[in-house]
């Protein structure tokens, strides 16, 4: 019976020979394979079967047997070539070349140890077993498959492995179809190119306390992301509760995630990629992150009174009403960095109870207040202010508001004793202050620093009180009298001088009622005097509080009637007295006598000759007065005249010449203050004036005792300003009219120069000097001007015309 090879490639195979019987003594037996390999079998002695040594090949076989016998030293043959029964053919067979393959299964996840290699063996004599191992671990131990055929080797690390699979033989699997070398399979298990990663890109938390307006946004790569660019990612709150306000998107080969409309809390984000569920070790398949959003405190704001206005604003002396001062707490919400933590926004209720923001005040101080309600809100950096909200909006902002108080009013109450007497001293003023801060100083105008105030006379007193915090308040106090004496005299003096008629009557008001009467010269004791002459009376007056004073009453003398005569005149040839000695007196009488036979009863005389007059008034009353004067005349001519131009320019110099003929004794010259006197002589006078206007000029002459005067006057008129034309022979103005004359308003001035120049015309009013017309002429040297001037007042006017080189006047009558 043929035996196999033990593996593929070995020549280890063998065959059993079994026999009928077994050798007898002395018997050999030769066992020859295919005719050339041959070897003597070992006895069998007791045994019919013998095993061939185990170091045949594979393939067919021809047995020979041949058999000797030794007897008694002869050697015989026992089995011959007889193929029939001494050659027998087999074949050693051999088991199939031992086969295997390996699959890996990568790791799933990065750093993971679930890589697994799945063998599958054939051939050789199954119960295989095999040997791996690595570069750097060379194990030497064969494990047995689990399975018939097949086995998996599992927790693998990622890594090259070399794998060996031997059959229960001990045969190895070979390349070159099982007759080469050991197979050494190398098997390469891979893991992800990367950990599944988070990466945080920003964390936002609530704008404020309470608010939903949070986000995480992240961006998650490496690992093993799903065919549609995505991973199973969840979010929950730390209630476990899931939360899905997200949203996603893959841009640049990262998955971004944006939880949004959070609040305060944390959130913890499970990502898992594509093979998370497949992987037995997942670390590296799995992220799970915690994110604590946090949220600003809640955003609040105190009011402080730091300072209340030190006085009341009802004050009436510019004392500090608006030094308050308010402060603002504000804590919370997130703050401004740098500068101001938070912004401030102050308010102020006016009269009509609105709120009015105080754009002046910015920041956590508002200072130089008055009383009053005041509100502030404040706003932080990420643009919260105090107030409701509803879906993180704002839906009415609440204000913190504060009533400043403010001192009572500082007044000033009194209660007044008045004085018993007209001017008396004994008045009383006792103070009460109430309001503002306490304690409080006294200052009256008498230079007393105290409440009150004693031994006064009537009057008014001044108090001035200052508070604690320098509010004043001040007032006038009146300490009342009796009425003052308010004594009507109505003193009649005699009628006429030297009369006794004269009377006085007193009407008394003031003091208290009734009052007492006591005349010192008369004894009377009413408030009526009758029949008095002139002379001083004295009167005391007493009231009912026993208040009294006395007053002096004098009734003057009537003086004589005074005439108002001159003193004796001297008359001169052609001279006349006017006398006047009228009153203003309707039932006045006059008459006049002389020792020349002169009589008249008119209050106004015309005399002309010598003589002693003598004149009596009467006037209404019966009162006479008397005067004499006496006339002389001298044969002698007297006479007052002067020469002068009717107009001039302000500042030219105007020259009057006396031509008074005879030529008079005494020479005096009048004239107004505003005129400047350049010189004087009994002939003629110089002068000049600044303004323009209208001037009264005297002239008084005298010869003895003889007078006469004449006043005439001139008109200046203002400097035209006119340019000059150099030296020309007189007269530069050659001919001027008006026509006609008079008239009505309506008129021509036709006025010839020497040469071409400008001239100025001005009509000026003779009564006010007033200018009511002016014109400037320019470019010829023969004008013809036509005015119409309608309105004008009726009487006499001056058109004054002035040139560089003259001034001219002539008179204009205008009729009504």
């Amino acid at each position: 019976m043929p035996q196999p090879t033990r593996c593929f490639d070995e020549n280890n195979g063998s065959v059993v020979v079994t026999f009928d019987r077994v050798l007898r003594a002395q018997e050999q037996l030769f066992l020859t394979f295919n005719g050339t390999s041959s070897f003597q079998g070992a006895l069998l002695p007791g045994a019919t079967q013998y095993t061939a040594p185990a170091s045949l090949f594979a393939g067919q076989y021809v047995l020979d047997l041949l058999g000797t016998y030794t007897n008694n030293g002869t050697v015989a043959p026992t089995y011959t070539g007889d193929l029939q029964h001494h050659r027998a053919t087999f074949t050693v067979q051999k088991p199939a070349a031992v086969s295997f393959s390996g699959t890996p299964v990568n790791v799933w996840c990065y750093n993971g140890s679930d890589g697994e290699i799945q063998l599958s063996a054939s051939g050789g004599v199954g119960t295989y077993s095999y040997r791996f191992y690595t570069a750097a671990n060379p194990d030497p131990v064969w494990y047995p498959f689990t399975n018939a055929t097949t086995h998996t080797i599992t927790s693998l690390l990622p890594g090259t492995y070399f794998i060996k699979v031997r059959d229960g033989n001990g045969c190895v699997a070979k390349t070159l179809n099982g007759t080469g070398p050991e197979k050494v399979e190398t098997i390469t298990i891979t893991q992800p190119a990367d950990p599944l990663r988070v990466d945080l890109v920003s964390q936002q938390s609530p704008t404020a306390y309470g608010f939903t307006d949070g986000n995480i946004h992240v961006v998650v790569y490496g690992g093993t992301i799903n065919a549609n660019n995505t991973y199973n990612h969840t979010w929950t709150d730390a209630s476990n509760n899931p939360v899905t306000t997200e949203s996603t998107w893959f841009a640049n080969g990262q998955y971004h995630i944006q939880l949004q409309n959070i609040g305060a809390g944390t959130y913890t984000l499970t990502i898992q990629d594509k093979n998370f569920a497949s992987a037995t070790t997942r670390a590296g398949c799995e992220v799970i992150r915690s994110y604590p959003i946090t949220q600003p405190p809640p955003l609040t704001v105190r009011l402080e009174i730091f300072r209340q206005p030190s006085c009341n604003k009802a004050n009436t002396q510019a004392d500090p009403c608006t030094d308050g001062e308010l402060r603002a707490h504000a804590r919370g919400g997130t703050r401004f960095s740098p500068g101001l933590p938070y912004l401030y926004t102050w308010k102020k209720k006016d009269a009509q109870n609105n709120w009015v923001v105080m754009t002046s005040y910015t920041d956590s101080t508002a200072a130089a207040l008055e009383s009053g309600w005041y509100a502030v809100n404040v706003q932080d950096a990420n643009g919260i202010i105090l107030g409701q909200y509803q879906a993180n909006v704002l839906v009415q902002a609440t204000d913190s508001t504060v009533f400043l108080p403010e001192p009572p009013l500082l007044t000033i109450n009194e209660t007044v004793t008045p004085v018993s007497c007209n001017a008396g001293q004994n008045g009383t003023i006792i103070s009460g202050v109430a309001g503002g801060t306490p304690p409080y100083q006294y200052s009256w105008n008498t230079g007393e620093s105290t409440a009150n105030l004693s031994s006064l006379a009537a009057g008014r007193y001044f108090l001035f009180v200052r508070d604690a915090n320098g509010c004043r308040a001040t007032k006038a106090i009146v300490v009342p009298e009796p009425t003052g004496y308010v004594l009507t005299v109505n003193a009649t003096p005699p009628t006429c001088h030297d009369g006794c008629d004269g009377s006085i009557v007193l009407n008394l008001a003031g003091g208290v009622p009734p009052y007492t009467y006591t005349w010192q010269q008369t004894g009377v004791n009413t408030n009526t005097l009758s029949n008095l002459c002139s002379g001083t009376y004295q009167v005391t007056v007493s009231d009912a509080n026993g208040c009294s004073f006395a007053r002096v009453i004098t009734l003057d003398n009537p003086p004589l009637l005074d005439l108002g005569l001159p003193r004796d005149t001297t008359l001169c040839n052609g001279q006349s007295a006017r006398l006047s000695i009228a009153i203003n007196d309707p039932g006045a009488s006059y008459s006049w006598t002389s020792d020349n036979g002169f009589t008249s009863t008119d209050p106004t005389v015309v005399l002309t000759a010598a003589g002693n007059y003598y004149a009596r008034l009467t006037n209404g009353r019966g009162c006479v007065g008397t005067a004499t004067i006496t006339i002389r005349r001298l044969n002698l001519d007297i006479a007052a005249d002067m020469l002068l131009p009717t107009s001039a320019i302000t500042g030219e110099e105007i020259v009057l010449v006396n031509v008074s003929r005879p030529l008079p004794q005494i020479v005096e010259w009048i004239l107004p203050p505003a005129a400047t006197i350049l010189e004087r002589t009994d002939n003629f006078i110089r002068f000049s004036f600044a303004a323009a206007g209208t001037y009264p000029i005297t002239l008084r002459t005298g010869i003895n005792a003889c007078r006469e005067q004449v006043t005439k006057n001139v008109i200046v008129s203002p400097d035209a300003g006119l340019p000059g034309v150099g030296v020309t022979a007189p007269p530069f103005i050659e001919d001027l009219k008006v026509l006609p004359i008079p008239n009505d308003g309506t008129f021509t001035v036709e006025l010839r120069l020497r040469q071409i120049a400008e001239a100025s015309l001005r009509l000026v009013y003779v009564n006010s000097s007033a200018v009511v017309s002016e014109r400037q002429l320019r470019g010829n040297k023969q004008y013809v001007e036509r005015f119409s001037l309608p309105g004008l007042a009726p009487g006499l006017y001056m058109l004054v015309v002035q040139t560089p080189q003259a001034v001219r006047t002539i008179k204009v009558m205008i009729m009504p």
